[in-house]
């Protein structure tokens, strides 16, 4: 998990640093630790592990030698089993006096243990963090056995709440809770005065100077001073001090923002006029019907009309902004409630575009350039004023959504808000609960547009389970949606019989505000979690075993009013809750022929995705199943079902926020470099790339029909195949520009597709490969024509191939490049090495890898390497693999090692060149050929075969030591090895196939290279000692180590690994026997 905000201040000795950061899993042991009686005594007895999967938010306390000195663990239900988790709402409304307790601003303390040194100190740390955290939070609440006291730790940081007289508690327990005004209270918002210019300041200064060196050195103060009703300034402060400082202004150019972003879902920004034109005309031609626009398979549920939504933003708007009249000057508290009375009035269902998904940007296809998109026409008055100015003391950055109440009522005749940020500025607290706007695929703006409605400050947002009432509500909100038959049909399901006819639990949620319906979610059971536990790396997120079969769930539908937008992650979380689930899962089909919606069990899409974190898939066995028999995998595990992209939530991500990237990375060719890069950075689970691009000519890989057929006749370097392509769903993260890129702007930073349309960028990434040049004759391949000239007529340095260094860098720090296309600069005197003797895989991953250093927070920052470093390419260890469909339908694998290529005859004359095992022949279609190095280890695998070749598996056995082949080299000399299709399908070889294989054999390698006893050396090292003759022995070297090997604990270290491995993945393995299987 990601670490929390920085270093925490902290009120212990000066001498002594706290800070805190999520608990990970490595730190189970030391809680372990540092429980002791008391902890039983408060908590009960706790199963570390499983709080840890359970809990919303955990958190530890370090010191400044990195060192865990506290922890604690937060859930949304009380501890101790005190009430039913779904129902604790009611049980301490009835039980005790004048408590707010909700969902949203409540949390309970399962756990906190600390050394006794810091305790009082490390419990306030927690507490400030939590608070911090969670901007919502209000309360942390801890039941204790009522005979028990807090201990001085907890009693600084609790009190006892005030029962109901009467009322029927647990008399067992007492409740106490936590104040948010004692640790990270509401900041105080007021008008801004010229008296606050020293106070902010500072502020300003230390994120730039552009301002100050634009405007002078009172530009603040003048700023301030200048105010009027149109331009108003406001501060936030903290005992006294300004800590930030916003600017709003009423003024706004709708004009530009209609032009250049989707601002249909609200209503353009505008109120209602009855001359707007919200539907496009009526259009005769029939070839207008086939003008689209590619968008995503998340990024779109339809295009057709808008006008159900746009009324439900006019009921919005104008109730709401007759609502709103409350003084600025009044409390906070004040305002809410005269507010949240009057919206009870007015209607909130925002009936939801099926064309829009908030979080996602438009981009077109080169089918789409042909026609101008409607742009909807509103006329009536701009309903919304901006931010343009906005600073926050870090510190207080949590507490940013503050201003809102204040701001908003000084436009009490405007409903929304915006503001707009450069593409490359780093998203900050305050815009995370803004909604951000989808640009039109030509928008020229450098700028992102983020919007927030009023009524999204209102905090009575409540998620039940639904009612037969709420059906009309629901159908009003969900009748645009493509999909909303078959939400309506699910929810019919849940109310007439609560199951499917094949018994399948369902269960449907609404969100309710006020007694009206702003969102619907309907889950089932999660039925197929065996094949999901086996094809994807799921416990990447969680520990599967501690999770219970009926705890995992199936996300079917999820709608939500976009001015709620900011509570969707609220919503799953409380799903899980409600429905006593640990764990939500939501499939991505494929969708290869464009309008065909090819989901058979009819998923609505959902916005509800940018929370959700991708699942890799995991690499499978190709099975010998006829081999096998009854020893093969469960139909589960084996079954070929149809593939599809998994996503996912858990309580351990409710509170962990994703952090969203705006900058605009721009990739020119689907080559495998290409797809590698983008599947590297879209399988980040904490970043969001909301604006990644592909621009190819064929659009991406395996959505087209014709595109798999004719890879047949290509050369396939089994990187990429059409099931991984489904596996991955690209298409679900990114926009796709079909088109050939024809010009590059380096100083206006963007590319001309097709010699018509502009393609903006910040980082731009050529990976177009090389193309053959002639129709059948494929023997040599060059850079495409057009790629060569847009490189070129943009001053790109260009020697043959594209030159790049060891970063991937052009001579444009903006530009970067990878794969065929490119070769090293001269200065690194390498001019036969390029990335076409590497994995395109690989080379992408790495790619992708220099690019996070620039986005990823969680990264340790990289230092610029030496001179002498700085001149060495990079060399990649992962095997290559070219292969195809022969005539005569032979197939044919080769995998090698990665270098400049050499001819077979003279390979095979050098000394060292190792020996060639071979069996079969090429006329029989039965040829198999393994190269074995002079260090045993396997190199080469050559396959010519009439039936099909299991790639994959072979692929695993590159880089292996023969010996581990069951002895292939002295089984060959002996004659025992006849066919190596049939040796290498023998289930011994199966674990070697494995996708975690690779995990063990370094596990195994920890265990060598570690001491794992006092005064016994790590094997590693007694290997070393005898090599270099530092061990006087009597015996033969090896059999010096056998020996030593049994007598120490490394070989049951290792014995005891091995089957753990063998146990743990046994649902892929069950041919091998394990403890316990008698």
């Amino acid at each position: 998990m990601s670490s929390l905000s920085s270093t925490v201040a902290s009120s212990v000795p000066s001498s002594i640093i706290l800070s805190a950061r999520r608990t990970e899993s490595h730190d189970i042991p030391n809680i372990v630790g540092h429980m002791k009686y008391d902890t039983e005594r408060l908590f009960g007895r706790i199963n570390v592990i499983y709080l840890l999967e359970k809990a919303n938010l955990a958190i530890t306390i370090i010191n400044q030698s990195n060192v865990p000195v506290a922890h604690a663990a937060f859930v949304d239900y009380p501890n101790w089993d005190i009430v039913d988790q779904a129902h604790w709402e009611m049980y301490i409304e009835q039980s005790y006096i004048q408590t707010k307790c909700t969902p949203l601003n409540t949390l309970f303390m399962h756990l906190f243990v600390t050394t006794d040194e810091y305790a009082t100190d490390c419990c306030h740390e927690i507490m400030k963090t939590v608070f911090k955290t969670v901007p919502e939070l209000h309360f942390i609440l801890l039941f204790v056995p009522t005979q028990e006291e807090l201990s001085t730790d907890l009693s600084a940081a609790f009190v006892p709440m005030k029962s109901v007289p009467g009322s029927i508690l647990n008399i067992d327990y007492m409740l106490y809770v936590s104040h948010r005004h004692q640790y990270c209270p509401q900041l105080h918002v007021r008008y801004a005065r010229v008296e606050d210019h020293d106070d902010l300041t500072p502020l300003f200064a230390c994120h730039n100077d552009m301002l100050r060196e634009t405007y002078g050195e009172y530009f603040l103060a003048e700023l301030i001073e200048a105010q009027d009703e149109d331009n108003l300034a406001v501060v936030c402060e903290d005992d006294g001090v300004a800590v930030g400082f916003m600017s709003v202004c009423s003024e706004v150019n709708i004009q530009l923002l209609h032009e250049c972003f989707d601002l249909g879902p609200f209503h353009g920004l505008c109120k209602p006029h009855p001359d707007d034109i919200l539907k496009p005309p009526q259009v005769s031609n029939d070839a207008g019907e086939e003008s689209t626009t590619s968008f995503t398979d998340q990024k779109e549920e339809g295009s057709d009309s808008q006008d159900a939504d746009m009324q439900g933003v006019n009921k919005i708007g104008s109730n709401i902004s007759e609502a709103s009249v409350v003084s600025p000057k009044e409390s906070i508290k004040h305002e809410i409630s005269e507010k949240e009375g009057l919206i009870a009035q007015s209607s909130l269902e925002l009936p939801l575009d099926k064309s829009k998904d908030l979080k996602t940007t438009e981009t077109p296809s080169t089918v789409g350039l042909e026609r101008e998109a409607f742009h909807p026409v509103y006329r009536g008055a701009v309903n919304a004023f901006c931010i343009q100015l906005f600073c926050i003391d870090e510190k207080h950055e949590t507490r940013s959504l503050d201003f809102l109440n204040f701001v908003f009522n000084l436009f009490p005749d405007r409903d929304f808000c915006i503001i707009s940020v450069p593409h490359l500025v780093p998203e900050f607290h305050l815009i995370q609960n803004f909604v951000r706007i989808i640009p039109f695929s030509n928008c020229t703006l450098d700028h992102e547009l983020y919007v927030f409605h009023r009524s999204g400050l209102l905090k009575s947002f409540l998620v039940r389970p639904a009612k037969s009432d709420d059906v009309p509500a629901i159908e009003a909100l969900i009748k645009t949606l493509e999909l909303n038959r078959s939400m309506l049909d699910d929810l019919e399901k849940y109310i007439s019989a609560r199951r499917d006819s094949d018994g399948t639990p369902v269960q449907a949620f609404v969100a309710d505000v006020l007694n009206q319906v702003v969102g619907i979610s309907v889950i089932r059971n999660e039925m197929d979690i065996e094949y999901i536990q086996s094809h994807y790396n799921i416990e990447d997120f969680i520990y599967f075993s501690h999770h219970q079969y009926e705890e995992h769930g199936h996300l079917y539908h999820f709608a939500l009013n976009p001015i709620f937008h900011h509570y969707a992650k609220h919503f799953m979380k409380e799903i899980l809750r409600l429905a006593h689930k640990s764990c939500l899962y939501y499939p991505i089909y494929p969708q290869p022929e464009e309008g065909k919606f090819q989901n058979p069990c009819a998923h609505s899409l959902t916005s509800a995705l940018h929370y959700m974190v991708p699942v890799r898939p995991r690499r499978q066995i190709v099975y010998p199943l006829e081999k096998l028999g009854i020893n093969a995998p469960s139909k589960e595990v084996s079954e070929d079902q149809l593939k599809y992209a998994l996503n996912h939530f858990n309580r351990k991500l409710s509170l962990e926020p994703k952090v969203s990237i705006n900058a605009r990375i721009v990739v020119v060719g689907a080559s495998n470099v290409g797809i590698s890069f983008l599947e590297t950075l879209i399988f980040c689970p904490h970043l969001k790339f909301n604006n990644l691009t592909l621009i190819s000519t064929h659009g991406l890989p395996g959505k087209a029909v014709s595109n798999n057929l004719h890879r047949r006749f290509l050369i396939n370097s089994h990187c990429f195949n059409e099931d991984e392509h489904a596996l991955m769903s690209l298409a679900s993260w990114i926009n796709v520009v079909v088109g050939k890129v024809t010009g590059i702007d380096r100083s206006a930073k963007h590319v001309i597709v097709s010699k018509r349309r502009k393609v903006l960028y910040d980082h731009l990434i050529l990976c177009t490969g090389q193309q053959y040049q002639a129709f059948f004759n494929f023997t040599n391949k060059s850079v495409d024509y057009d790629t060569f000239k847009a490189v070129n007529d943009a001053c790109l340095v260009f020697d043959g191939r594209l030159v790049i260094d060891a970063n991937f860098h052009t001579n444009d720090i903006s530009i970067r490049a990878a794969g065929p296309l490119t070769k090293f600069s001269n200065i690194y005197y390498a001019n036969e090495w390029t990335h076409s003797n590497f994995s395109s895989k690989e080379v992408g991953f790495q790619l992708a890898a220099t690019m996070l250093n620039l986005f990823d927070p969680t990264l340790e920052p990289v230092f610029e390497p030496t001179e002498d470093v700085d001149r060495l390419i990079p060399i990649y260890k992962g095997c290559k693999v070219q292969g195809g469909i022969l005539p005569g339908r032979y197939n044919y694998v080769h995998i090698f090692k990665p270098g400049i290529p050499a001819r077979l005859d003279v390979q095979e004359t050098q000394p060292n060149y190792g020996m060639a095992i071979t069996t079969g022949d090429a006329v029989k279609g039965n040829y198999f050929r393994i190269h074995v190095n002079q260090y045993s280890m396997v190199e080469t695998i050559t396959c010519f075969s009439k039936e099909p070749v299991p790639a994959s598996n072979y692929i695993c056995l590159f880089g292996q030591h023969e010996r581990l082949l069951n002895n292939l080299c002295s089984r060959w000399r002996e004659g025992l090895i006849t066919n190596l299709y049939s040796y290498l399908k023998e289930p011994w070889a199966l674990a070697i196939y494995h996708d975690r294989f690779i995990d063990l054999q370094k596990e195994l390698r920890q265990i060598l290279v570690s001491a794992q006893e006092e005064d016994v050396p790590p094997m590693q090292e007694i290997v070393r000692q005898v090599v270099e003759g530092e061990l006087t022995l009597h015996e033969r070297p090896k059999s010096y180590l056998k020996r030593a090997f049994k007598q120490t604990v490394y070989k049951d270290l290792l014995e005891k690994s091995i089957l753990n491995y063998l146990s743990y993945n046994n649902y892929h393995l069950p041919m091998f026997a394990w403890p316990g299987i008698v």
